[in-house]
């Protein structure tokens, strides 16, 4: 049909979407704000008292995490963890 080398080059652009867009949520996940995994990973190496008042944000953390979306606070805490998931995934794959 001719379209062989235009669809995998189709395929090559639609896996480096989906691997951007998996990097961005690992990194999204990763961010130690309430309602994300990353506090719990934090909270885990807290102290009682300190892990017992950064779990008491818990209810408010959908609206810290919209208000680092808008500011912009959230691209500059996650680009760090973005660029070192590209770092180690082509040191691991040597590209």
């Amino acid at each position: 049909t001719g379209t062989g080398a235009l669809g995998s080059v189709g395929l090559a652009k639609m896996a480096q979407i989906g691997l951007m867009a998996d990097r961005v949520l690992m990194a999204l996940n990763l961010l130690p704000i309430p309602p994300l995994d990353g506090v719990r990973i934090l909270m885990g190496g807290l102290p009682g008292p300190a892990s017992y008042s950064l779990s008491r944000l818990e209810p408010y953390g959908l609206f810290i995490v919209v208000l680092l979306l808008v500011t912009g606070v959230l691209d500059s805490m996650m680009r760090p963890l973005i660029d070192g998931a590209v770092f180690l995934i082509t040191a691991l794959l040597g590209r």
